[in-house]
């Protein structure tokens, strides 16, 4: 693991800018009465923040003259996996090896405070994986109204491209998001920096200084992920994916564990939906032990966490299977 130092001032003002606009959104009210001036390409990214919520922002538009940006010859199957240690970005990783990449993962700390031991995972899965681990810590301050900042992948990413650029490793950089999901289908609040149109958005920007430049996303969905990982049930024990904060997360295991009489999975909550839907297929697949109580759990879990995040109420088991698993629910063990 090799720790990196925050350095990209003289790269492109257009970062500095991305930035600036991140610690702008930290606060949903600006109230500046100077308005703060981006370029025009930075205007569908504030309409994203318009369209899912009552935010004011002081900001003008105008066309800004950024240098293009001078990229060497890099390797091309030279890519950069932001690399949280949570089951889509290893997904990722699996992905881009099997397609020949010589894959590199980039790792911040200081975006997700609560989850504070994500590079602990992401150290353990970078030396099983043998591939080099580079971990960059960063802090931004400000009042963060937003459960999930929208902008926290955007942030980790375009510091990702800084460091392949000053690194010249390349300017191919990898996330673990769906190239399914969408601002329609997901709460923004929760995850609309995980949805496809955000990735549009930066992708805009950045084609002001790299005019062929493209986030690379892999999965489709979950299930895609899940899929990958089965082929290295291995790996999964060292992931963290788990929607509970640490200070909370081995209490509930232990609950779950005296309540339902096995173990599950360590660094898991055993309560979340990420939870849930992992044990599911894992038992599916005969990789973890079958609880049938535990397994009616999950799917009130699923049934449960739908109904808060969307007020849609899922009736039957299969309305829950359409919903959250994207496989034949004959093969689910609550068939039996």
């Amino acid at each position: 693991m090799q720790t990196i130092n925050h350095e990209h001032k003289n790269i492109n003002p257009i970062f500095d800018d991305i930035e600036r606009f991140y610690k702008m959104a930290s606060e949903k009210k600006q109230n500046t009465l100077v308005p703060m001036v981006y370029d025009v390409s930075f205007q569908p990214l504030l309409k994203l923040f318009n369209q899912f919520g009552e935010i004011e922002y002081s900001v003008e538009f105008k066309k800004k003259q950024y240098n293009k940006i001078q990229l060497d010859n890099y390797d091309p199957k030279n890519i950069i996996v932001c690399f949280s240690g949570g089951k889509d970005s290893l997904s990722a990783v699996l992905h881009y090896q099997k397609l020949g990449y010589n894959v590199y993962l980039y790792h911040i700390t200081g975006l997700n405070k609560v989850y504070y031991d994500e590079y602990k995972a992401a150290k353990k899965l970078s030396e099983k994986l043998n591939l080099p681990l580079y971990l960059e810590d960063v802090t931004y301050t400000g009042q963060h109204e937003w459960v999930e900042h929208p902008m926290k992948n955007m942030l980790m990413l375009n510091l990702a491209l800084q460091f392949g650029i000053r690194e010249k490793i390349g300017v191919k950089i990898a996330t673990g998001n769906f190239y399914t999901s969408t601002v329609y289908l997901d709460s923004f609040d929760v995850c609309g920096g995980d949805c496809i149109e955000m990735w549009k958005a930066y992708e805009r920007i950045i084609k002001k200084v790299i005019p062929k430049f493209h986030v690379y996303i892999s999965s489709r969905n979950f299930q895609s992920t899940i899929n990958s990982l089965l082929k290295k049930p291995e790996l999964i024990q060292d992931v963290i994916s788990c929607m509970t904060p640490n200070r909370f997360r081995e209490q509930l295991r232990k609950k779950n564990q005296i309540k339902y009489g096995f173990p599950t999975l360590e660094n898991r909550c055993g309560s979340c939906w990420k939870c849930c839907i992992e044990y599911i297929i894992m038992a599916d697949n005969d990789l973890i032990k079958y609880d049938e109580a535990y397994y009616k759990h999950c799917l009130d879990i699923l049934r449960n966490t739908t109904k808060k995040e969307s007020g849609e109420i899922l009736y039957t088991i299969d309305d829950i299977w359409n919903r959250w698993l994207f496989y034949d629910r004959r093969k689910s063990k609550y068939m039996i």
